[in-house]
């Protein structure tokens, strides 16, 4: 049984202010972003690619801008985050499937070559992360690469509460307007359910990839890459 995520857990999409922030709010944001290329699977002429929590696009843009011949099914829960999705990806009209629903539960497809996530499994609880990496898993062709972005926790509860404390600085700092900071950081300590990346790479090597890897890292915000086998 999966449990109960709604609309009004998620003030910037009631507020629609998502993507006016979201780079901002975020350490290590764009730059994480930017390594995403570089953990694409090489030498495919068509390259399938599904993106797990869309939002307003920006993963899936950043396939399609540098993987000329790839396609990519976008999935959210939200029609407001597909409309903003719609809108940002409109240049790469026939290249992407947008699907509203629960990736927790609605059919995934299959055959892809590479699966992105950003912001989005943190969502979960930890017995639907295991069940989204191992649907993830049977999603991906042979050889296939999940490419994660998201927040994670530390096992030691002083560097848990420093790490808290970097993210709710760096938004105060990045910011401008101080009730779209205070509610980012009541929407951390209320409604992230963070796991540790030791826990994540077990998860996901459970799931059935061959190598699980945390390749970039700054306090709670870290970048996995999963490796199915061939």
């Amino acid at each position: 049984m999966i449990h109960d995520i709604s609309k009004e857990d998620f003030f910037y999409v009631l507020k629609d202010n998502y993507d006016e922030h979201i780079e901002l709010a975020i350490p290590f944001y764009r730059e994480m972003h930017k390594e995403i290329v570089r953990f694409v699977p090489a030498g495919i002429t068509s390259m399938r690619a599904l993106d797990l929590g869309c939002g307003t696009g920006k993963t899936s843009a950043i396939i399609l801008q540098n993987f000329p011949a790839s396609t990519v099914r976008a999935i959210d829960l939200f029609d407001e985050m597909l409309r903003h999705a719609r809108a940002r990806l409109s240049p790469f009209e026939g290249r992407v499937e947008y699907v509203q629903g629960d990736f927790r539960s609605i059919p995934l497809g299959g055959a892809y070559d590479v699966c992105v996530s950003a912001l989005a499994i943190h969502h979960h609880t930890p017995e639907e992360k295991r069940e989204t990496f191992k649907r993830i898993g049977e999603a991906l062709s042979p050889a296939g690469r999940f490419i994660m972005i998201d927040w994670t926790k530390f096992e030691s509860p002083f560097v848990q509460r420093l790490s808290a404390a970097v993210a709710e600085q760096h938004a105060r700092s990045s910011v401008p307007d101080e009730e779209v900071v205070e509610a980012w950081c009541e929407h951390w300590r209320e409604k992230n359910i963070p796991d540790t990346v030791a826990n994540l790479v077990e998860w996901l090597e459970d799931a059935g990839f061959a190598h699980a890897e945390c390749t970039v890292r700054y306090y709670g915000t870290a970048m996995i890459v999963a490796e199915k086998p061939r």
